[in-house]
């Protein structure tokens, strides 16, 4: 048995999600800013394992619906059963979403694992010359194993050996990532049993809207067996088990910054929080700000007698250094990517999302079968919870915000959102559990429990696709991984568009930031966003 509290993991949380900034600061940028921003990082996470003692005044008449997101210090027990279970269940999920290569894995590792190689093999900055210009993606997330395969390339020349130590690397990197994950929901749901801890870590792996019922009244074949485009690419909200399996770069660690975010008991550090979360997923930093912003309000509400302290606690040393220094670096690199630059816009309306009748319908029926019920059935119980509200707001309001051409943003800007709903779902099940003795308590808890039931159909057909697609191979190891590299003449630079900057010398990045030089074929070529006139040119396009 051992005794789990949030004070015990807050290093190794931050340290994970500040690994990867700080090994593309050591290895990126030039000498000045590398050590800059490689030292306040160091510094930054040093500073979390210094406890400090809070007054007992510091949260003062919080309501009983808000106690979801006002950590008091509490700690949970967890037997050797729960860590077993625990250690058991995070090997065989990533296992199964094909990260390390021993597992089916889906269409995206093509371009993923093209990433990655390029990662190892390629010095950093990853540059491809010629038309595809410069490696700038999501890149953070394969950082720390990408090193390990580049001192295995100084030991051996084997490419295959290379890549399979490599592809081991990323599978503990994310398996520490889904670990940390689980230990973060259960504190946030306070598990404090083990029947607790199997409900929690079940429904986080399971907990998905209920897709299947849109998917046969949109009238697609279940061959088809990737549920969640039933409204025809207009809106999709993932499950947490789809997006480890499709998306894990943007995923693990926006988990791993939310729930952390979440059981701060101050905003010191949600700034430092939300730029590691913007390295590793720019679409899930969204969402995050989101969260971090009601926190931060609530947070100020609580403290509005005492100006001077929730003032210092929001422009805190971790902030200031974040926003400043580490955000500016972290921006002007994803500013390079070609999707960006090139319809990046954020808008309502494009080429492919129209708000005519058709639209709205799919939007009414998304929303009820993705959040509505659940919002509903949880609301009494989060009503004084200003946090549940604003991310029901956002959840209700992000399909309309579309990126570009693509429903990117609704699908990935609501992972913390969705994170967080699930949290109120599981916390809804564990604290009414014990209050089902009237018809009108029992009612909403039945209905919760068949709504989860439902959208388990969603991850369970994500665990079927491995399994039907290695008994038709007749093989288990079936990795994706067509494109070898970036670089791969077959690949055209619109089919790899959102991994690359073909004009990277006229960047601020690689001007300013970036280490080597670089200089661009034209100053005119050179331009900081596009003009109100360009902007007002496309949309008339």
């Amino acid at each position: 048995m051992i005794t789990l509290r949030y004070e015990k993991i807050r290093p190794l949380c931050f340290a994970y999600v500040a690994l990867p900034l700080w090994i593309f600061s050591v290895s990126w940028l030039k000498p000045l800013w590398a050590l800059l921003c490689s030292v306040l990082i160091m510094l930054l996470v040093l500073m979390t394992m210094i406890r400090h003692k809070e007054k007992k005044s510091l949260y003062t008449n919080v309501p009983e619906g808000a106690k979801l997101l006002v950590p008091d210090g509490y700690s949970i027990p967890l037997s050797r059963w729960a860590i077993a279970l625990i250690i058991l269940l995070g090997a065989v999920w990533v296992w199964w979403s094909g990260i390390g290569g021993w597992f089916v894995q889906s269409s995206d590792f093509n371009a993923r694992n093209a990433v990655f190689r390029d990662l190892i093999n390629y010095d950093w900055p990853v540059i491809y010359g010629g038309e595809k210009g410069a490696l700038v993606y999501y890149i953070g997330f394969w950082l720390p194993a990408a090193v390990i395969g580049k001192l295995t390339a100084l030991l051996t020349s084997d490419a295959q050996t290379i890549w399979t130590v490599a592809n081991t690397a990323l599978y503990i990197w994310t398996l520490i990532g889904v670990y940390l994950t689980f230990l973060l929901v259960l504190l946030q749901v306070r598990a404090v049993s083990f029947k607790r801890v199997v409900v929690a870590l079940f429904v986080f792996i399971l907990f998905s809207g209920m897709d299947i019922i849109g998917f046969y009244k949109a009238g697609y074949p279940m061959s088809k067996m990737h549920l969640e485009w039933y409204t025809h690419t207009r809106f999709q909200y993932s499950s947490i088990t789809t997006t480890l399996f499709w998306v894990f770069n943007q995923t693990v660690i926006s988990w791993v910054t939310t729930l952390a975010m979440l059981q701060e008991k101050k905003p010191h550090y949600f700034v430092f929080l939300g730029v590691m979360c913007l390295f590793n997923g720019p679409l899930p930093f969204a969402g995050f700000v989101v969260l971090a912003l009601a926190r931060g309000i609530q947070f100020t509400w609580q403290n509005r007698k005492k100006p001077a302290f929730f003032l210092r606690e929001l422009f805190s040393i971790p902030n200031m250094i974040s926003l400043f220094v580490l955000f500016p670096i972290v921006l002007t690199f994803f500013s390079c990517n070609r999707a960006v630059t090139t319809n990046g816009m954020v808008q309502v309306t494009n080429n492919k999302f129209h708000l005519d009748a058709e639209t709205i319908s799919y939007y009414i029926l998304f929303i009820v079968l993705e959040v509505l019920l659940y919002l509903v059935v949880v609301a009494w119980h989060n009503r004084r919870n200003l946090v549940f509200w604003i991310n029901a707001a956002f959840l209700l309001v992000c399909p309309f915000i579309h990126v570009g051409s693509a429903a990117d943003f609704c699908m990935r800007a609501s992972i913390p959102a969705l994170v967080y709903l699930c949290m109120c779902v599981i916390r809804y099940l564990f604290d009414r559990a014990s209050k089902l003795k009237k018809i009108w308590h029992v009612i909403p808890y039945g209905l919760l429990c068949c709504v989860l039931l439902v959208g388990a159909i969603t991850p369970g057909v994500e665990f079927a696709r491995g399994i039907q697609k290695a008994d038709r191979m007749h093989t288990i190891i079936l990795p994706c991984d067509s494109y070898k590299t970036l670089s791969n003449p077959s690949l055209t630079v619109k089919k790899v568009s959102n991994f690359v900057c073909p004009t990277y010398e006229s960047t601020i990045f690689f001007r300013y930031f970036a280490k080597g030089n670089y200089t661009p074929e034209s100053d005119d070529a050179y331009q900081l966003a596009p003009t109100m006139q360009d902007i007002l040119t496309d949309a008339k396009e």
